[in-house]
Formats: structure tokens, sequence, C-alpha cells
């Protein structure tokens, strides 16, 4: 039996430009980047996911557009720069304090690798190759330089990479592979108009959820979430996440731990309970 509280709003925003990226960090902070490329312009925003407050509202980081967050830990977030407007590698460190509201350290010269137990693991680019350093995450003091022993680093990142847990995330599936393609109750969903081999399934506490692709290239395309009961074959809810669009919206729903995050068009992020 579903409570009535089952996919209660928990959190709801408008953003002003295109929501680029979401990361999801401990403890329980969602950070949002939002990207305006007419206008060169790139904010980001850290929110409580378990009260919905902001941490940090429309932020914009040294360099503006040609910036990006290269990791968020604890309540910090690790800025980076772009060596020049335009290319891919990234230079400069800059450590925004959530708590504190404001940078407590910033190194415009080296780039940041990864961080362990003995500290932030940097590099500085040379023509051809690199030289690493060990950085105080605190101070950004170096406390050791590294030399260029390039292979010896990188395997050092990958076996940190190995570390990061996504057990808490559940993405959905293209519906067509699934196990869930039966020719059964969920099929007799589909609206006549729909892109079946773009439809994608999921599930969770035993709801299935069907995210449905409708539409054709003239008329614009439709993007509908529905919360499925498979047991009693209902609709508990649906969510119409796009309509009328120019494209396909790819990546517009899933779900870490006991939450729904639902992406409508391009500007609004929902996240919504998942009970029983």
């Amino acid at each position: 039996m579903f409570l009535k509280t089952n996919f209660k709003l928990k959190f709801g925003h408008d953003f002003d430009s295109l929501v680029w990226r979401l990361m999801i960090t401990n403890p329980a902070l969602l950070t949002v980047e939002e990207r305006d490329p007419e206008k060169k312009d790139a904010f980001y925003h850290v929110f409580d996911l378990r009260t919905g407050k902001p941490l940090l509202k429309k932020f914009s980081a040294p360099d503006n557009f040609w910036s990006g967050i290269e990791a968020v830990i604890g309540y910090r977030v690790y800025f980076h720069g772009y060596k020049s407007a335009g290319l891919p590698y990234h230079k400069g460190i800059f450590v925004w304090d959530l708590d504190r509201g404001d940078f407590i350290w910033k190194n415009e010269e080296l780039g940041w690798m990864f961080r362990n137990q003995e500290g932030i693991y940097a590099f500085r680019q040379k023509f051809e190759s690199q030289d690493y350093f060990l950085l105080d995450p605190e101070t950004g003091e170096v406390l050791a330089e590294l030399g260029g022993d390039s292979d010896r680093i990188h395997e050092m990142a990958e076996l940190e990479g190995l570390k990061d847990d996504y057990s808490a995330y559940t993405y959905p599936e293209n519906f067509v592979f699934s196990a869930w393609n039966t020719g059964g109750y969920l099929e007799t969903l589909f609206p006549p108009d729909a892109i079946k081999s773009e439809a994608e399934v999921f599930s969770s506490n035993g709801i299935v959820f069907l995210n449905i692709h409708s539409g054709n290239p003239k008329d614009g395309f439709s993007n509908e979430l529905l919360a499925v009961d498979p047991e009693k074959k209902k609709v508990l809810k649906r969510f119409t996440l796009n309509t009328r669009s120019r494209n396909m919206m790819a990546e517009s729903c899933f779900i870490w731990n006991d939450l729904l995050f639902l992406a409508y068009g391009k500007k609004r992020i929902e996240v919504r309970e998942i009970r029983k």
C-alpha cells in the first residue's frame, strides 16, 4: 500500500540557464552547474538534499565561463580554470569552503589530479611532460615535489578512482533490451506515437519507472515518466518532463538512494521521495 506522501516533492528549483551537470556527494549535497553558452556565463549551486536549502547559489567561479568543478569533498568545492579559452586543459585549483562562504586557498599554476589520505595530488604542465606535487588540503602548501614519474602518479589516480561508490544510484536502461520487455502490461502504456527504441525503464522499492519518448521532428518530442505498480497493473503517477521539444531529452531521470531526480526541460530540477 502506498502512502499519500509517496513521490512527495522534497526539493525543486528553476534555473535561469541550461542545467549542464549534476553531482551528488557526501553528506547528501547536490551540486548543479548551469551554463549559458551564448552569454558565456557559468554559475554553480549547492543544495543540502536533507533540507533543500541552498549552501551556494548562482556562484560565479574565477574565469566565469571557462571554469569547472574537479570535486566536491565534504563542504569544500574544488574549482578549476583552463589553460586557455576553448581548450580542454585544466589549470588552477580554487577551493571554496561552504561553511565559511569564501575561498580558503587558490593556486593558479597547478592542476588538480586527485585527493587521498596523503593530500591533493596536482601537476604543472610543461611542453611535453608534467611535474607532480603533493599539496596540503588545508592551505594549498606544497608538501612534496614528486618529479615527473607519470606512470606511478596515474596508477595511483586509477586506484583512487576504484574507490568511488555508485551503489546508491539507479539509472535507466533501454526498455527494448531489458527484462521488462515481455509484451506485458508495461507495453500497453505506450502511446501510439511512442518511440519504443528510445524508451527507458528502471525500478526501486517495488515501483517500475517507464520513461517514454514520443513525437516526431516536425511536431516536436515529448517525454513522460510513468511510475507503475506492476503487481496491481496501475499507473501511480505521471511526470511530464518535456513537451514539443526540437530534440529528444536524454538523461532526464535517475534515482539516488530513495530519491527520484527529475529534469524538466533543461532548466528545472525536482527531487521527490520514493516510499511504500
